[in-house]
């Protein structure tokens, strides 16, 4: 049997450590914040992250009042690859995009093998050096823009200038390029 001293003195810990927890959840916090986030900007841009990535932030933007299907490299290079920086164009414009998160589509569609088509074809996009072999698999897709920034350069290290040759530049900044599939003027 517990004493009446006991349970007291039981009492008194059961106070100091919700006391303590509390202090605790409401200081972490308060200090916390400022560490992970001080070199950040506090606004509620969601897309203020971009600015780090050559012309990315503005070429999205330009984007955001243009409709059409968007070539990007979303995450072609396997299932590790969601949660990163692929997919951007489309989730911020809110444009289609031929492929986005793999493993995302394969939730939603539930035939991998539509999936992996789409992957592959995005990957051969970047890679190839054919205008012919690129406008066959935007046309395939109906892709009206193709995005060449950061991403997209860092995967496939392209060559801007076979862009260039093969469809008409409609935006350029800090290395960031949108070329159109077909004269949108």
């Amino acid at each position: 049997m517990i004493s009446a001293a006991a349970n007291i003195e039981w009492s008194k810990w059961k106070k100091l450590a919700f006391i303590a927890l509390l202090i605790i959840g409401i200081v972490y916090p308060l200090v916390a914040t400022p560490v992970r986030y001080g070199r950040a900007d506090m606004t509620l841009d969601g897309m203020s992250f971009m600015k780090a990535y050559d012309g990315d932030y503005y070429a999205v933007k330009w984007l955001q009042s243009r409709d059409g299907v968007v070539m990007e490299e979303g995450c072609t290079q396997g299932a590790l690859c969601a949660y990163h920086y692929g997919g951007r164009v489309a989730a911020f414009t809110g444009n289609p995009a031929v492929i986005a998160w793999t493993n995302h589509e394969y939730v939603w569609r539930r035939n991998y093998s539509l999936v992996a088509e789409r992957a592959k074809d995005v990957r051969e996009f970047y890679s190839t050096d054919s205008c012919e072999k690129m406008r066959e698999i935007a046309g395939k897709y109906g892709v009206k823009y193709i995005f060449f920034g950061y991403e997209e350069k860092r995967l496939f290290s392209p060559d801007v200038r076979k862009f260039e040759r093969c469809f008409e530049k409609v935006f350029e900044k800090d290395g960031t390029y949108i070329f159109a599939t077909k004269n949108l003027s």
